[in-house]
């Protein structure tokens, strides 16, 4: 029967090999994640051949305590909420391809989502920090109630791993690790591997791949010319109905690249836009009044906000006007 090994850090000796409890088909331990105090939990990979499900481990007594009543059985992978109460599963080699989500704040585990069938692509997965986003190393990102495909990024690969403490994610296709940033998606840097890579961990500063060579170190020390401020360009008044268009530029201008904009303002839907020392954005409103543009800048090394107000005020058309494109302000 297959085993779920627990090691000794500092001995590195095994202290205990103990099964989970599968009584229909082969017994194939996958994955495993440590979840809240105590906990361990594993999933199996019998595919067609037989059942598995979600297996709680008490990590003193090393025993299994507690199991889904959801099959699980198709190359699953974990991912982990930062609060330990919620758990998901991608099941990889199955048609269509799924990810499910479980409560686990108790030791049953219970099944709260799941994705929507057919759209799904998946591979293994990672979790953001408030358990609002699940990426998938395919390029997908979903809410965190599975329901609503929030965005994409390219390229995919097979190994994902979500760095709570940098807001970022790392995917490993061949020989490279790319870096993205969580809330946009945007590709950050390369880190470029001296063979095929695999298996990614972030901790602390460090970046670790697995790869065919052996395992590669990367640093993610911020680097040295952070974003410090940006400043927003554009017109004080305008009329409803035309667009506006308004700048950001950064400083310093020698900031490192790539800068990721985040424009919002009043009424508007937010633009995301990956650039360099400078962006500008369009807007126009139907509605009258002062509105606020902003826009935050951001790099791997720091972040800034800058604020602009617009008055818009109403367009009169007069029909007699010899010319109708003639405008009275009010």
């Amino acid at each position: 029967a297959g085993q779920v090994a627990f090691i000794d850090l500092e001995t590195l000796t095994v202290t205990a090999t103990p099964s989970p409890d599968v009584n229909n088909g082969p017994n194939r331990p996958f994955d495993v994640l440590y979840g809240r105090e105590g906990r361990l939990y594993s999933v199996g990979n019998p595919g067609s051949g037989g059942l598995d499900y979600v297996h709680v481990f008490d990590t003193v007594t090393h025993t299994e305590i507690g199991r889904s009543t959801e099959v699980m059985r198709s190359a699953p992978r974990l991912a982990m909420t930062s609060d330990k109460n919620t758990l998901y599963v991608g099941q990889a080699t199955f048609f269509p391809r799924q990810i499910y989500r479980f409560d686990i704040s108790t030791d049953t585990p219970v099944q709260t989502a799941a994705g929507p069938h057919g759209p799904v692509e998946v591979n293994t997965i990672a979790v953001d920090a408030s358990g609002t986003q699940v990426f998938s190393s395919r390029g997908q990102v979903w809410s965190g109630d599975l329901t609503t495909r929030l965005g994409s990024f390219a390229p995919s690969g097979e190994e994902i791993e979500y760095s709570p403490t940098h807001d970022r994610f790392f995917v490993t296709s061949g020989n490279e690790v790319r870096e993205y940033d969580a809330d946009s998606a945007f590709p950050l840097r390369i880190h470029g591997l001296a063979s095929t890579g695999g298996v990614a961990r972030v901790s602390g500063e460090t970046l670790y791949v697995s790869t065919e060579l052996g395992v590669e170190t990367f640093q993610l020390d911020a680097p040295t010319n952070p974003v410090a401020s940006v400043v927003i360009e554009g017109p004080a008044s305008g009329d409803a109905g035309v667009v506006h268009e308004f700048t950001a530029t950064v400083s310093p201008h020698d900031a490192t690249e790539p800068v990721i904009y985040f424009w919002n303002a009043t009424e508007q839907n937010t633009q995301t836009h990956l650039g360099a020392s400078s962006d500008t954005a369009s807007f126009d409103w139907i509605t009258l009044g002062s509105k606020t543009v902003s826009v935050t800048a951001r790099n791997l090394a720091g972040e800034a906000l800058a604020e602009h107000e617009i008055t818009v005020t109403c367009l009169l058309y007069t029909s007699d006007a010899a010319d109708d494109r003639y405008k009275v302000l009010v």
